[in-house]
């Protein structure tokens, strides 16, 4: 576009009509006709291209009134505007409840392109004491978490190779595309050339042709004017040399003149006749080429014209063709962008879906379903924060704390701000057992808020872990200073003030804590503890009655599991002779572990251990059976918990 006065109304005008198409999403890059071509696809309208056509074009780049005067075009302009704008498709909310959970907040982050939009549950500041897992059930639980992990993780990468590949076979099909438009434009440019270069030598052929017969007319011409010449000469000549003979036979023949006068005067009237003749001739002669000359010329302006309006015929044509291709290439570009604006409708309309069943599916409390639609959303739309962070949430939720770092570490580089998923982030390191990385992580959190009590709470909990008591102190002191009503950080300030020796400050917490929850039984049996290593027997026994009332009686196991264990023993002994005790000892035992209620860990585990020495029941060797069925009872014992309970339920009982 030419650069034109700020204050020419075509001007004025022009940046109307922009301002409205980048408000309807309807602007393209190019000049007026490919605008005009972009907004008409886009609009369904021909208002651009009349205002375009009629008005600027002739204004801008040849600076006179076109067909179309300035009120009309500010009419045009008008009814664009008018045109109703483009609503701005916006992404499906997703909202998750947050669990009733003493200490969390609801902190909301939403950030440009985020599809879930949620209310960050933060994660548990406090809890019971780490539990301390039988280390078999540990390793087979990380090695099925490894394997997860890895089966995750090859999804993923194959997911990704498709898409790259799918990308790289599009990004080939375009090159393609592109390089036969490329060689098809050239085609056409090196055909306009060739017609431009024909119609310039079919003009310089005329030229020649033309200038050619002027010049062998005006030769024509000149010796027709040079044998006139010579022959007026010539004639001239012979009329003076007659009359010389006529004066010399006057001299001779005087005496004759009167008799040869009437045969010199017919003689010279002839001749006269015959020279008047002659020269009609010659006459008609000239005109004769008069016309001819002047019969070749207007042949020659009728094939110039001719020539000229062939080729100005050729010049109309090419620039209809160019015309043409522009309309062509501003359909075709607008075809692309109609494709392109349909693909991202579709991948928002697919990523709204997701978000919607997500939701839906955390409603009813399907977890895994949950992960699964945040997975596929999140591979649709990588740079969402919050999917990240809630597909984290998730997998804590279902205890995978590794998957859940991954996915806090992905979202927090996508959204480095938000305290709440650094808070949660260093929950999920903590239960991870990575403790100097969760500390890192609640210490960011609190960089950016450090009246976040939640963090001070974490990070007091991480600190207790790595049993760096002094540290957690100073959290659990600042986690109570801006919550004074939290029970759980003033149990844990003295706990860890306890394990420092303090027990004076350890008492004035635990009270503390007792005063806001009195029902906490394991505070008033911790205050008991402290009150007796300060030899304050009396209130210490206090103390302790009060925390046995209120603890939970722990089940005790039935005479049923000890009968089941001796019939599976007793029965082994005898399942080599018939196979009737060897089910009978089978069943002793799944009547035993039935009536232990295991956790599904420890029952996968027991599964595992127990399958081999049941098989056992039935061999014929006579030893077998009972050292299998012994071995067992161990490690069921064991992995029960058995002595425990007898031992809880003992102490309890006194």
């Amino acid at each position: 576009m030419p650069p034109q006065a700020p204050d020419t109304p075509h001007t004025v005008l022009w940046k109307r009509v922009t301002r409205a198409l980048a408000e309807r999403g309807a602007l393209a890059q190019g000049g007026p006709n490919e605008i005009a071509a972009h907004a008409k696809a886009m609009l369904a309208s021909d208002l651009v291209e009349r205002f375009v056509r009629d008005y600027y074009l002739e204004r801008a780049y040849n600076g006179v009134p076109g067909n179309m005067s300035d009120s009309t075009a500010e009419q045009l302009v008008s009814d664009l505007e008018a045109l109703p704008r483009k609503p701005v498709a916006q992404p499906m909310t997703m909202r998750i409840a947050p669990a009733a959970t003493a200490g969390r907040t609801a902190v909301a982050a939403a950030g440009p392109g985020y599809f879930v939009q949620v209310d960050l549950e933060e994660a548990e500041a406090y809890g019971d004491e780490a539990p301390k897992s039988f280390w078999l059930i540990a390793a087979i639980r990380h090695f099925f978490l490894d394997l997860g992990d890895k089966y995750q993780a090859w999804q993923l990468d194959r997911a990704r190779r498709r898409r790259e590949e799918e990308q790289r076979r599009e990004a080939e099909q375009r090159q393609r595309a592109e390089a036969a438009r490329r060689e098809e434009e050239r085609h056409r440019q090196e055909e306009e050339q060739r017609r431009i270069r024909e119609a310039e030598e079919a003009a310089a052929r005329a030229r020649r042709i033309e200038e050619d017969k002027h010049r062998q007319e005006e030769e024509l011409g000149k010796k027709e004017a040079q044998e006139t010449a010579r022959r007026q000469r010539q004639l001239e000549e012979e009329r003076e040399r007659k009359a010389r003979e006529l004066a010399a036979q006057k001299e001779k023949e005087a005496a004759d003149e009167a008799q040869r006068q009437r045969l010199i005067e017919e003689e010279r009237k002839r001749r006269e006749r015959e020279e008047a003749e002659r020269r009609k001739k010659e006459a008609a002669e000239v005109a004769k080429r008069e016309e001819e000359r002047r019969r070749r010329e207007r042949e020659a302006a009728d094939r110039k014209a001719k020539q000229e309006a062939e080729a100005l015929e050729l010049q109309r044509r090419i620039e209809k063709e160019r015309a043409d291709r522009e309309r062509e290439q501003a359909g075709r570009k607008a075809a692309e962008a109609a494709a392109r604006q349909a693909r991202e409708e579709q991948r928002t309309a697919k990523l709204q879906q997701l978000a919607g069943q997500a939701a839906q599916l955390g409603t009813e409390g399907n977890r895994p379903g949950t992960i699964a639609a945040l997975e596929q959303l999140l591979e649709l739309q990588p740079r969402d924060a919050m999917g990240w962070f809630t597909l984290a949430l998730y997998f804590g939720k279902e205890g995978n704390y590794r998957r859940a770092v991954r996915c806090y570490d992905a979202g927090l580089k996508i959204e480095p701000g938000y305290k709440t998923a650094w808070n949660n982030y260093g929950h999920a390191l903590r239960r991870a057992g990575r403790y100097e990385e969760s500390a890192k992580a609640l210490r960011k959190a609190l960089e950016i808020d450090s009246a976040y009590s939640t963090a001070w709470a974490n990070l007091g909990t991480t600190l207790k872990d790595s049993e760096l008591f002094s540290e957690a102190v100073s959290a659990f002191s600042e986690a109570v200073r801006l919550k004074p009503q939290d029970a759980a950080g003033w149990y844990w300030l003295g706990a860890c003030q306890w394990q420092l020796g303090h027990y004076k400050d350890a008492v004035t917490a635990l009270e503390r804590a007792l005063e806001i929850n009195p029902d906490n039984w394991d505070g008033w049996m911790r205050l008991g503890d402290t009150l007796k290593q300060l030899g304050r027997e009396k209130e210490a026994g206090e103390a302790y009655k009060r925390g046995k009332k209120l603890a939970p009686r722990p089940v005790p196991l039935g005479a049923g599991a000890y009968v089941s264990a001796g019939v599976a023993l007793a029965a082994s002994f005898a399942a080599s002779q018939t196979v009737l005790l060897g089910l009978i000892a089978v069943g002793a035992y799944v009547s035993l572990v039935a009536s232990l209620k295991l956790s599904w860990p420890r029952l996968f585990v027991m599964t595992a251990v127990a399958l081999p020495a049941l098989a056992m029941q039935f061999g014929e060797e006579p030893a077998a059976p009972p050292i299998a069925m012994g071995i067992l009872l161990i490690v069921t014992s064991i992995v029960g918990r058995v002595w425990k309970r007898m031992r809880e339920a003992k102490a309890t009982a006194g």
